[in-house]
């Protein structure tokens, strides 16, 4: 029997998830190992996606699309809360608005959207940046040479 928090809360199977995210199975798959979701297993081991994981991977997916490496999306989504040049990218911040869904309202799931960034979080994000803007001129400065 597959074992749900709650047990009104729809689930929906990998290839559900891929058409509301627009991501690959390959994709979703690989990001599960990585923990950014964790999907229900049903006794056959099929993977069930709650609606909190299909907002986790859809706002992952913008924040690839914009250049955000998997491993910045990680340390954003484990500290709960994006750092503060993220949070002024509208589409990135973690109150998004979903793909439409039936019977969705758009507004996030769980306590995540509500946490304080703490500081040391902002300043590693924010030196995260940093050294990709280095990284950057270094490179255009590479090729005019």
């Amino acid at each position: 029997m597959v074992q749900v928090k709650n047990r009104h809360e729809p689930l929906f199977a990998i290839g559900v998830a891929r058409r509301l995210t627009g991501l690959t199975e390959r994709q979703i798959r690989y990001w599960e190992t990585q923990q950014l979701v964790v999907p229900v297993r049903t006794p056959g081991n099929h993977r069930l996606y709650s609606q909190a994981d299909i907002d986790a991977l859809a706002w992952a997916a913008r924040l690839r699309r914009r250049g955000y490496r998997l491993w910045d999306i990680l340390a954003m989504q484990r500290e709960q809360t994006p750092a503060p040049h993220v949070r002024q990218d509208s589409d990135a911040h973690f109150r998004f608005r979903r793909p439409a869904v039936a019977g969705s309202t758009g507004a996030p799931t769980g306590s995540r959207a509500d946490r304080p960034v703490t500081q040391d979080r902002a300043k590693l994000l924010e030196e995260i940046e940093r050294r990709r803007a280095e990284r950057s001129d270094e490179r255009r400065e590479k090729d005019r040479d």
